[in-house]
């Protein structure tokens, strides 16, 4: 887009408005799958990828989340629309609650340790609701109750390490290649977020929705045991570059 963009603007002001274009789409389609190439080498070869496909991992969390997902299995275990609205607004308080939090927690323990105590908080209150839900006691009141509130308060832990691995990869990414390997880091979540809503397509019935939880709450244990394993891990350049 940078170089189309470039060659609009830096068309001649006196040329001609029949003048033949030069949309070439052909090479827009190279021009983008070499972009796309030398994201991807960029992205693999960053020093902070365990960082990055920690938050990657973090985003097949697709069920144990507000969205769509989990208003259709709450509408269909009769949830009423305060409940809804409870649920939405409540996580929608914890990432403003998080946005001032993530600050403190990053002075108190350093921006790598604040990072994994939010992937660690985040996967011990999903496990948590996991094992309320597989109880099979979500369908009285109180259960339902606990479990929304356990994927309520572990969006704190969502929330700061979404701030702060941005953080992460953006420091420590080569200057001059932070954007692409940003933008690089997004495309790969949105994927790994749509193959996530695929295997729930695949799945179907809603009875399936617990396999989903649990695949859901794997993803995130598995990001906080990334991340932890390359922060336990990191080299001493890390640590300058990152002191606590």
């Amino acid at each position: 887009m940078n170089r189309l963009a470039d060659g609009v603007f830096n068309h001649s002001e006196h040329r001609s408005l029949h003048a033949p274009s030069t949309f070439d789409v052909r090479r827009i389609v190279v021009d983008a799958v070499a972009t796309i190439r030398r994201g991807w080498r960029e992205y693999i070869s960053q020093p902070v990828l365990p960082a990055s496909l920690a938050y990657v991992l973090v985003c097949f969390n697709v069920a144990l989340a507000p969205g769509a997902l989990m208003t259709t299995f709450l509408i269909h275990h009769g949830a009423s629309p305060l409940v809804l609205g409870a649920f939405g607004g409540s996580s929608a308080l914890m990432g403003i609650l998080a946005t001032f939090m993530t600050p403190s927690l990053v002075k108190e323990l350093g921006i790598l340790k604040a990072g994994a105590a939010g992937l660690l908080g985040q996967s011990a209150l999903l496990g948590a609701a996991v094992l309320v839900y597989l109880t099979g006691s979500i369908s009285r009141q109180a259960a339902l109750f606990a479990f929304l509130g356990l994927i309520v308060v572990s969006r704190l832990g969502h929330m700061a390490y979404s701030v702060i691995g941005l953080q992460v990869v953006q420091t420590g990414s080569p200057m001059g290649k932070a954007k692409l390997i940003g933008a690089t880091e997004i495309a790969v979540a949105s994927l790994a977020e749509l193959g996530m809503m695929a295997v729930v397509v695949a799945a179907k019935d809603v009875s399936r929705f617990g396999a989903v939880a649990v695949l859901s709450a794997a993803a995130v244990a598995a990001a906080a045991w990334l991340y932890c394993a390359w922060l336990a891990n990191s080299a001493q350049h890390m640590k300058t570059l990152f002191p606590s």
